[in-house]
């Protein structure tokens, strides 16, 4: 943070050191945020979703899932054009004057985009998304585990407990051995970035469910499943990043967590099993034993 103040002193007392970089960094901003917002859901896009979560599309529901996936796409994408941005304005304010180097921090672009992701699930929930329907409450209990596999859910758990202890050990215990203070900053920023996530969460699952008809309910639920597994799935990553850069230049710096750890959540957000799959093959079951 030094690097950037000090550049910001720099750039009042002579902006010839910075204003060459300026049409460069217009240049990047444009490049990057128009495609995000200006991005539009296709029929392929809507076809892998139904495919995943075990859905057929219809006329009564093909709206609700085209505006929904068109949301979160386009927040998603937009974080993560944000994040290339400003990565790449970190990496040259604090590079050479010449020449003009291209960097980017991974970290940063994948922070951008979970932002997207957490801005996308609070925009649809504040929006009604289902064309010409009355948003209601159901009488049906839903939480975390109606939308995420258990083996989803076990993982996540090691990764809490896996987090747990690196926060505990990087934010206390080492620094007490060393004679420093706990790095607060980082902690309540940790603290604050935790109840987000848990009111995220919370947001999706209890969110008003449009009773229009059996297609409609059937393609909110697989919407929520969607977003909450993509939700768990960052939430490994963005822990594995984190447990890294607690224990970097520790005694446990040295097992390797981010790459591990990252992997698993691509695959959990992006790969895994929707928990749509079982209830639809239990619905097959029960048929064929009502048919006999």
């Amino acid at each position: 943070m030094t690097a950037y103040w000090g550049l910001v002193v720099d750039f009042i007392r002579d902006p010839r050191l910075t204003l060459p970089r300026v049409p460069f960094i217009l240049s990047v901003l444009a490049l990057f945020l128009w495609p995000a917002v200006r991005y539009r859901i296709t029929r392929r896009d809507v076809d892998r979703f139904a495919a995943r979560q075990h859905l057929v599309v219809t006329p009564e529901n093909g709206a609700l899932i085209a505006r929904a996936l068109a949301i979160s796409f386009r927040w998603r994408r937009f974080g993560f054009a944000w994040g290339v941005v400003i990565s790449v304005i970190m990496g040259m304010l604090l590079a050479p004057l010449y020449p003009i180097s291209l960097k980017l921090n991974y970290a940063i672009v994948f922070l951008g985009w979970f932002a997207g992701a957490l801005a996308g699930e609070w925009r649809i929930a504040s929006k009604p998304v289902a064309v010409g329907a009355r948003r209601v409450a159901g009488l049906t209990t839903r939480s975390v585990a109606s939308y995420v596999t258990r083996s989803n859910r076990v993982v996540l758990a090691v990764v809490i407990v896996i987090l747990a202890g690196a926060v505990g050990y990087g934010a206390f215990v080492e620094p007490m051995q060393a004679g420093k203070s706990a790095p607060w900053p980082f902690l309540v920023l940790l603290a604050v970035t935790t109840g987000l996530l848990w009111a995220t969460f919370r947001r999706v699952t209890q969110r008003p469910q449009p009773f229009v008809d059996d297609a409609a309910r059937e393609a909110d639920d697989a919407l929520r499943a969607h977003s909450l597994t993509v939700l768990v799935g960052c939430v490994i990553a963005v822990s594995g990043w984190l447990v890294f850069l607690i224990l970097n230049g520790t005694e446990l710096g040295r097992v390797p967590f981010l790459v591990p750890m990252a992997g698993l959540g691509w695959w959990v957000a992006a790969r895994s099993r929707s928990p749509r799959a079982r209830s639809i093959e239990g619905r097959a079951v029960v048929g064929e034993v009502a048919e006999t």
